[in-house]
């Protein structure tokens, strides 16, 4: 938990992990000006969220969403899908889905909270032995977990086969 002055008015920033059907309604307005950034960068399709895939990904224990409020108002999330690695069933990973904070929260050390808060939860809640996350060159992200000591192990090369 975080709190910084900002014209006038104490900001309470916090982090907590919730359910889907709890955060849905939020999530869907963030996610809006989410995608609406990552159009910018790069050409992609329309954003059409399956929910249904989401709510039976959190049925059985392998979703994990964190929130970032402020007040109460959702100001940035994190979401990762968890669970064994394919090739070593006894190694729990947490693959990151989306990590987003609203432009107005960037400043300071918001992000570096909410990735913290992330690791804590997931080792300690979910039994999480690595953490996966891609972010986009030259990117935010990247040098945040960089200064986290996240390691680049590989790249993802992706080409688009329909248009």
């Amino acid at each position: 938990v975080g709190r910084r002055r900002r014209v006038g008015r104490l900001l309470m920033i916090t982090f907590q992990r919730e359910c889907l059907s709890h955060t849905i309604n939020d999530m869907k307005a963030l996610l809006a000006a989410h995608y609406a950034e990552a159009i910018e960068r790069r050409k992609r399709p329309e954003l059409n969220v399956d929910w249904d895939w989401y709510r039976s990904v959190e049925s059985v224990g392998m979703l994990a969403i964190v929130a970032m409020r402020d007040g109460g108002a959702m100001v940035g999330y994190a979401a990762f899908m968890v669970g064994p690695h394919p090739h070593c069933r006894q190694h729990r990973v947490a693959t990151n889905d989306v990590f987003y904070i609203k432009p107005d929260y960037r400043k300071g050390t918001h992000a570096a909270k909410l990735r913290r808060y992330c690791e804590t939860m997931l080792r300690d809640e979910m039994n999480v032995d690595e953490i996966a996350i891609s972010a986009e060159r030259g990117s935010t992200l990247q040098r945040l977990l960089e200064l986290a000591d996240y390691k680049e192990l590989e790249r993802v090369f992706s080409k688009r086969l329909r248009k």
